[in-house]
């Protein structure tokens, strides 16, 4: 179960290494959350509650294990651990939103988080989590922050101050040094993860970069195994993961009339197709993912008239996955509770649209003044919030832009939790329950991700 967050632990190695971070290890000892979700069960809801969903990515603080961290709707992003951002998280969260259109309040307030170079309780702001502008600067943070840019409809030539389009391609390797973040030319530098540079071929695709992408296409391509699939890392190890031949799918997408890039993309969702479990879920580790068949869902949109069935039996599947706070759990077994990068990612498979093409534009325009920069190229054949399914082929193309004005965020959200099948009486039992067994003992809390991903995601998943 992969989602490509290694971006974040790449990120933490190289501040770590420039000294920009000298953060302690501090032992957290939390109290155990009080109420927790009851899971829908199948039977009880066919397909998810997208307002519940929206709800909770707004205004959970519990991200990866933060209890009474920061929202998005309050803070603009959500935290790591105490006082540290976690931005590839955050950016996530951000995705989920612009999918859903529903909460734009929220989203603007992301964006502006990292648009305007806020930092969180630490001091860090997205910069230090890019490395942009040192020796360790990821391409695949880099390109994820340029596509947040294109899909909420800012230039990504001009965002937070900097041109991320170029700084991608200043990052572009050109031979293999491993250990200086290069697994062969072409790799954007320190994206040790299909992940990493599907993001950054991705962004560069849609800013109509196809000269400077041309590099990270071919080699974001040679990674493909014969089978279809690609391998979760670089330099390839051999495996193959449904997380990274979906991200990598959507990114070759964008070059409809490349025949190479066409073939690949038609090999890879096949091989997709054929990981999905009779629960109607993909498999991450080792059981079916929230995660990873939000994914494989979005990858599947892109020949949708073929994978009906697919996606249809996905969607299914994470609906049973849903709990009645509107988050997801993070696979099929293991710990129970609402996980915001699960949840995230959840949202974006249900509403189906690729990375590729999907859209949400904030800023309003200011008609009488006009720019000679670029806006984020691509074509889509989705609506905003929704996803036709039917079968898609992403162009990118050069186009020219207004000026953009960032309009005032303020929170909004429900005021109470919308409906989601759950039995409200089994709530509350649960709460009184669970009321009474705490009034005794303290408990130590622990990160609320499942068993299924304890290893391999602490190294996999820092913050996309």
């Amino acid at each position: 179960m992969h989602d490509g967050s290694v971006i974040g632990v790449e990120s933490a190695e190289r501040r770590t290494r420039r000294s920009l971070v000298a953060a302690p290890a501090v032992a957290m000892v939390v109290a155990m959350t009080l109420v927790v979700g009851v899971p829908v069960s199948a039977s009880a809801a066919t397909s998810p509650d997208l307002n519940a969903a929206v709800h909770y990515l707004a205004t959970t603080t519990g991200a990866n294990g933060v209890v009474n961290g920061t929202s998005l709707a309050h803070d603009g992003f959500w935290e790591a651990f105490d006082q540290f951002a976690d931005f590839g998280l955050t950016i996530d969260g951000a995705f989920a939103l612009a999918a859903t259109g529903t909460d734009n309040a929220t989203l603007r307030k992301v964006v502006s988080f990292l648009r305007d170079g806020k930092t969180d309780p630490s001091g860090n702001s997205v910069d230090d989590w890019t490395g942009i502008g040192t020796a360790f600067a990821s391409g695949g943070s880099i390109g994820k922050e340029a596509l947040l840019a294109e899909v909420t409809g800012y230039d990504p030539r001009a965002f937070g101050g900097h041109d991320l389009i170029a700084a991608l391609v200043n990052v572009i390797c050109t031979t293999t040094d491993v250990a200086n973040g290069c697994g062969g030319s072409g790799n954007y530098a320190y994206s040790t993860a299909t992940f990493s540079q599907a993001f950054g071929v991705i962004a560069a695709l849609r800013a109509g970069d196809t000269t400077g992408a041309a590099a990270p296409v071919a080699f974001l391509e040679g990674l493909q195994n014969a089978s279809g699939a690609w391998p979760s890392f670089i330099p390839a190890s051999g495996d193959s993961d449904v997380d990274s031949t979906a991200i990598a799918a959507m990114a070759l997408a964008l070059l409809p009339n490349d025949p190479t890039a066409s073939a690949a993309v038609t090999h890879a969702l096949a091989w997709i197709a054929t990981k999905q479990s009779p629960t109607g879920g993909f498999p991450g580790v080792a059981v079916d993912s929230t995660n990873s068949s939000g994914l494989a869902i979005q990858a599947l949109t892109l020949a949708g008239a073929k994978y009906a069935a697919q996606i249809a039996k996905a969607t299914a599947f994470l609906a049973a996955r849903q709990n009645a706070n509107g988050g997801f759990d993070v696979a099929a077994s293991g710990q129970p509770g609402s996980d915001a990068r699960a949840s995230a990612q959840a949202v974006g498979g249900i509403v189906g649209t690729p990375y590729a093409t999907l859209s949400d534009v904030l800023p309003s325009v200011t008609a009488s003044t006009t720019t000679t920069t670029s806006a984020p190229a691509s074509t889509t054949t989705t609506t905003v919030g929704k996803s036709t399914r039917g079968e898609s082929s992403p162009t990118a193309s050069a186009s020219t832009s207004t000026t953009l004005v960032t309009e005032p965020a303020t929170v909004v959200g429900p005021a109470s939790l919308p409906a989601t099948g759950a039995d409200a009486g089994r709530l509350l039992a649960w709460v009184v329950t669970l009321l009474v067994l705490g009034a005794g003992a303290t408990v130590v809390g622990r990160k609320r991700t499942s068993s299924a991903r304890a290893s391999t995601d602490t190294r996999r998943r820092g913050g996309r």
